[in-house]
C-alpha cells in the first residue's frame, strides 16, 4: 500500500474524522500506534478538511511511503499540475532546521525514486502549527523542484493558494 489514505480531496471533505482515523488506524497497525500520533492525525485532517472546504478538487494522501526510502510523508496534495509534500510539525511554534530539510529530503527522495514524481513540480511544505507566520517565495531549484514554503495552522490556505497566483509555478 502506497499511502495509507488516499482520496479524492471532495470525498474527504465529506468523510467523517472518525472513518478517517480508522483507516489511517488500521493502515498502522503493523506497529505500536501512540495516541501522540493519533492526535497529530486529528488536527492534521481538521487542518486540511479547512484548508479544502471552499476548493475540493485533486486528490489527498496521507502517510505516503517514498519508494525504496522507507519513510513516510504526513501528506501529499496534488491538485491540477502541482504536487505538494507536506510535512506537519503539530505544535511546534517555530521554524526548526531539521524539520525543513526533512520536507526538502522527502522532496527529492520522490522526484528521484517515484516515478510519478520525475516530471511533476514538486512544492515541499513544511507546517508548524503554532508558529509565526513567515515570508514566502516561490523559488524553483531545478528538474521542477521548489523551495520549501512556510505554513502554519492558521495560513496553509494562502500558503498553497499562493502556488497558483505565481507565475513562478505555472
Amino acid at each position: 500500500m502506497r499511502a495509507y489514505y488516499s482520496e479524492t480531496i471532495k470525498n474527504f471533505l465529506v468523510e467523517d474524522i472518525n472513518s478517517i482515523l480508522g483507516k489511517l488506524t488500521s493502515a498502522h497497525s503493523h506497529r505500536h500506534l501512540e495516541i501522540q500520533q493519533t492526535n497529530a492525525w486529528k488536527i492534521q485532517i481538521d487542518i486540511l478538511k479547512k484548508v479544502f472546504k471552499n476548493n475540493s478538487e485533486g486528490y489527498i494522501f496521507f502517510e505516503f511511503a517514498i519508494p525504496r526510502m522507507g519513510k513516510r510523508v504526513d501528506n501529499i496534495i496534488i491538485i491540477g499540475d502541482l504536487i505538494f509534500v507536506i510535512e506537519f510539525k503539530v505544535g511546534d511554534t517555530k521554524v526548526e532546521k531539521y524539520a525543513v530539510d526533512q520536507v526538502l529530503d522527502y522532496s527529492l527522495d520522490l522526484k528521484n525514486f517515484h516515478q510519478g514524481s520525475h516530471n511533476e513540480k514538486l512544492i515541499p511544505v513544511l507546517v508548524s502549527t503554532h508558529a509565526p507566520q513567515k515570508q514566502n517565495s516561490i523559488d524553483k531549484y531545478q528538474d521542477l523542484l521548489y523551495q520549501p514554503l512556510f505554513a502554519n495552522r492558521e495560513n496553509l490556505y494562502e500558503v498553497l493558494s499562493f502556488c497558483f497566483t505565481e507565475k513562478g509555478t505555472t
